[in-house]
């Protein structure tokens, strides 16, 4: 009797080691998570890695030419771009809240946007005002692409906290860089240029506490645009109109 007693605790002891870890392991725990960082490669579709990001993931897009537009209504994301990740002109486009902002049939490259916002008149020249936000997106970060030819490059629409940095806007035909309707925007570092003397390199008309520093802005007819925003500050590097009207803007502006 003592030698099964025996027996039985040395076979308890063997089962408890092996089989242990795999009683302790938790399937559930494993299917929740996900990784913070998602790597999008060229040929594949930044969209579609938005689509499937958490609030907290870091998107890092590889260099390469990307044929779509952007919209990001998920609260803290960070957009990446790797150097040469540029984002083209699509084929065909799929309406957001930015449609139309610019005037009609503009569509932005990138998009930040809240949701639920209500538009008032649209100035022309100019864009769509914004009188009310249902609710803001909140925490967006977008660096290091290039976005080339859109009616407007990229805009931060109905947003708080959003931040752009680092970015290179080329021929945006409307605007290189619009927030609008946002709160406490950061625009910076960002190169704003165009080959066809187009409308506006970055424009701010948010409700309160933006920051638009240290682009540089070359050959739009206006460099800068500051419009009923309670707390800005704007400056910029360089600001230069190739045979701009003289109401350009300086290179500095405070309101």
């Amino acid at each position: 009797m003592a030698r099964m007693t025996v027996i039985y605790r040395i076979l308890l002891l063997l089962s408890s080691l092996l089989l242990g870890p795999v009683a302790c392991h938790d399937d559930h725990d494993d299917r929740d998570k996900h990784d913070s960082t998602i790597r999008v490669k060229a040929g594949q579709s930044i969209q579609d890695a938005i689509r499937g990001a958490k609030s907290g993931d870091h998107i890092i897009v590889d260099a390469g030419n990307y044929k779509e537009h952007i919209t990001i209504t998920k609260d803290n994301i960070q957009l990446s771009g790797r150097n040469g990740a540029t984002i083209l002109l699509p084929d065909t486009f799929t309406p957001n809240s930015c449609s139309g902002l610019a005037g009609p049939g503009s569509e932005a490259g990138i998009c930040i946007s809240g949701s639920d916002i209500t538009f008032g008149a649209l100035e022309m020249p100019g864009h769509r005002k914004v009188t009310d936000v249902g609710r803001r997106v909140k925490n967006v970060k977008v660096e290091g692409f290039t976005v080339v030819g859109f009616g407007l490059n990229i805009a931060i629409l109905g947003a708080q906290d959003a931040e752009v940095r680092g970015n290179t806007v080329v021929d945006g035909q409307g605007y290189g860089i619009l927030t609008v309707g946002s709160v406490s925007s950061l625009v910076t570092r960002n190169t704003a240029r165009t080959s066809a003397l187009f409308f506006i390199g970055i424009c701010m008309d948010d409700k309160s506490d933006v920051q638009v520093t240290q682009n540089e802005i070359s050959d739009y007819q206006f460099a800068l645009c500051c419009r009923r925003t309670r707390r800005t500050w704007a400056t910029t590097r360089s600001a230069t109109a190739a045979s701009a009207p003289s109401s350009t803007p300086a290179s500095t502006a405070r309101g």
